[in-house]
C-alpha cells in the first residue's frame, strides 16, 4: 500500500503512479487530499481506515 498525499512536495503524487510491477502480492495507491508528506500525521484518521481495509482484504483472501 501507498499513501501519498495529494499536496506532498517532497514526493510529487507522478513518482507513485504505475509502480505496481515490482510488487507479487496486493498493490494499492491511495492519494488523500489535501495532505502533505507525512499522511499518519496529517491525516491519521484517513490513513488507518485505509490499513484496516487493507487488512481485511487480505484476511480475507487468505481464508
Amino acid at each position: 500500500m501507498v499513501l501519498h498525499g495529494e499536496r506532498d512536495g517532497d514526493n510529487l503524487v507522478g513518482t507513485t503512479e504505475d509502480k505496481d510491477e515490482p510488487f507479487d502480492g496486493p498493490y494499492e495507491r491511495a492519494v488523500l487530499p489535501g495532505v502533505g508528506h507525512f499522511p499518519p500525521r496529517e491525516a491519521p484518521a484517513a490513513t488507518a481506515q485505509a490499513m484496516l481495509r487493507l487488512a481485511g482484504e487480505m484476511t480475507a483472501v487468505r481464508r
